[in-house]
Formats: C-alpha cells, structure tokens, sequence
C-alpha cells in the first residue's frame, strides 16, 4: 500500500496511508492540514490548487470543473483530483496555505480578577469546594474561535497576567471558507447531490469540532515544550466565545438550524463541559465554558 506526503508540512512529512476513492483535499483533511477550500470542496472556487510531484498515474484524469482554471500540467484542483490507485506513493505540495496576520493587541480595561477556580491552602477550590490538590499554578484558557481565525490567550488565574496568546487560521477552512459553507457541508453530500441522514451529520459535525480541539491541543503542547513543564495539569478553567456556528461546533452542538429560515441556533444558553467531552487536553478537574448567544449570526 501506497502513502501520501506533504512535505510543506511536519505532520505531511511522515506520509499517511493511500484511500482509493478519496480525493487529495479528504488526504489532505486526514492528515489535519489546512488548505483553502472556499467553496466546501465542489469545484468552482478554485483556491485548493495542489502540485503533484509524483504520483499522478494513481489519480482519475481531471475533470471539466478543473479545465475552467489556468492549472499547469502538474497541478490539479484537490478536491478533483480522486486516488485511484495505491501501489505506489505520491507526493503533494499545496500552492497557497498562507497564514493570516492577527491582530493581539488593542484597546484595554481594567477588570477585577474574580476566578471560579481558587487557592485556598494546598487545595483548588470551586464554589466552595475542594477540586484538586494545589500543583502551584492556576491557569485559564480564554478562546475566541473565529470563522476565519482561532485566538486565545494562557492567563495565570492567581495574579491576572497573560502568559502566553496564541492565533492561529481555523483549521475549519478546508471544509468551507465561511459559515454558510460549513453547514452546508454538515447537511449535504454534495458530490452525490443528497441530503445526508443524522448519523452521517453527526460524523461531519464531530469532524469540525476534532480540527479545532487537536489545534488547540497542539498548540498547548508547544506552550509547554517552550516552557519545559506540562501546563495542561494547570489548566482548570476555560471560557469559549464565537458567533453561533463557531461556539456550537466548538461544542459538537449541531448548526443546521443556522441554515435555514429563520437561521436560529438550537441552542442559545450557555454551556458547561467537562474536558473528556470533548477532547480538550486540560486538567481533568477542569470545566469548560461555552458563553450565551445572543441570536442567529451575532
């Protein structure tokens, strides 16, 4: 059995296994590597252009959607370009995977420090109760997650100071550009120009919500790598904001009443998790806390 490389990138460059059937933008997906897939992956936005440096005789030949761009004889539009074959290996490089430039920094307040999680002695305390023995730290994570960007900052919950800010692109790009498209891509197959039944639904939606959790997963490991300890034991309280599309997903909360008339989200409150729920790598008293919407796209 063949594999696939993206040498561009550090987890491309151990190859993951050929899929007869999938095309290079799913290999793509499966090796959580971002790329540009505007329109969700159909054809007609043209920004997933990959370059085939070996390996295109495992690929179908391109299709009419690819001949409506300028595509060199190496490159094919990844979400056209389907593996046929997987007797030998084949190696990919994406043309545009440029990162956004976020802005970190702006306009402050002072807010008096009022955590849930608390010292008392050599315990952690919430509520009055006693969580955890105390390690020497208290941390908190507080998460934007953006359409197009994911930003949060580590901030030590005992003096209020933020260790560390992390932006990155949303992972979620390579299932659709914007929101629209993402729940489209959670409702429909739109290859075989069908509706998809709940369990395929929940399959897409949990897909969605995995690429932003092991994002934020592993840039938590880098934090820690820089600062020579595992942080994530610190790690007891995080709060979750984004329009409703993105706090739902984050969430694993289905969006597809986003999508239709009158475009309201089923869930609107606010939410508490534990971290086994949903995968998030922080201590495992911790809670996670999803912040209350305000209505549909706001």
């Amino acid at each position: 059995m063949g594999y696939i490389y993206f040498p561009q990138f550090k987890r491309g460059r151990k190859g993951i296994k050929i899929h007869p059937g999938l095309t290079i933008l799913e290999h793509i997906r499966k090796a959580n590597i971002e790329i540009d897939a505007e329109c969700g992956g159909i054809g007609k936005c043209g920004k997933c252009v990959v370059r085939i440096e070996k390996g295109q005789e495992n690929l179908n030949p391109p299709t009419i959607l690819e001949k409506n761009f300028p595509l060199t004889e190496k490159e094919r539009l990844a979400c056209q370009a389907r593996v046929i074959k997987d007797k030998e290996d084949i190696i990919v490089y994406i043309k545009s995977f440029g990162k956004y430039e976020i802005l970190k920094y702006g306009l402050e307040r002072e807010i008096p420090l009022s955590p849930v999680f608390q010292r008392e002695g050599g315990k952690v305390v919430k509520d009055g109760e006693e969580i955890d023995d105390y390690r020497g730290k208290i941390y908190g994570l507080a998460i934007d997650v953006g359409t197009t960007t994911v930003v949060f900052d580590l901030v030590d919950l005992e003096k209020g100071d933020v260790l560390a800010t992390v932006a990155k692109t949303n992972p979620q790009i390579s299932y659709g550009n914007d929101v629209i498209s993402r729940i489209e891509y959670i409702l429909v197959d739109k290859e075989n120009h069908r509706y998809l039944n709940e369990e395929e639904k929940k399959l897409r939606i949990r897909q969605l919500q995995k690429v932003v959790i092991d994002m934020i997963n592993t840039s938590l490991n880098e934090i820690s790598e820089r600062m020579g300890e595992d942080i994530s034991q610190y790690i007891y309280d995080v709060v979750v904001v984004g329009n409703p599309t993105m706090r739902n997903l984050f969430f694993g909360i289905d969006v597809s009443s986003l999508g239709i008339i009158p475009f309201e989200p089923i869930h609107k409150e606010s939410i508490i998790r534990k971290p086994e729920e949903i995968g998030l790598k922080i201590n495992k008293k911790g809670q996670i806390y999803g912040v209350s919407l305000i209505g549909g796209h706001a």
